[in-house]
């Protein structure tokens, strides 16, 4: 994917094509030097390895998991989660809809703000996803 992504940047980034084509380079370099280093010590290799599985991760879990592309409206687009074990999974961060709804909240009044919010996304006929508890 990032490939497809870099290449995509270019044709479309023309102000910043000489960074775009920097930072190709870079990532080639790192790879590379990881992979020729590899004789000598793994942590280079393995941290290349951790830095492409974050840049998968990172966009499932804040791009593809909270949101819903066959969402009709505000309510629909994003899905609301709640339970322990969803909590902690994302590290407190599971307010997601909340967020869209009412950006300005700041992080730390999340939980407050759902309990508030779930009669009105009840009767809205949004359902939360929960994970067990």
């Amino acid at each position: 994917m990032q490939p497809r992504v870099w290449f995509w940047a270019l044709r479309h980034g023309r102000q910043s094509r000489v960074w775009i084509v920097g930072k190709g380079i870079a990532c080639l370099l790192l790879v590379g030097t990881a992979l020729a280093l590899a004789r000598v010590s793994l942590v280079l290799p393995v941290y290349a390895l951790l830095i492409i599985i974050g840049s998968w991760i990172i966009p499932l879990v804040t791009s593809y998991i909270p949101h819903d592309p066959t969402g009709v409206d505000e309510l629909t687009q994003t899905r609301a989660f709640r339970g322990m074990i969803a909590s902690a999974i994302a590290l407190e961060h599971l307010y997601h809809l909340e967020h869209h709804l009412y950006p300005s909240v700041p992080h730390h009044n999340w939980a407050r703000l759902a309990k508030w919010l779930d009669p009105h996304l009840e009767r809205a006929g949004v359902r939360p996803i929960k994970l067990w508890f």
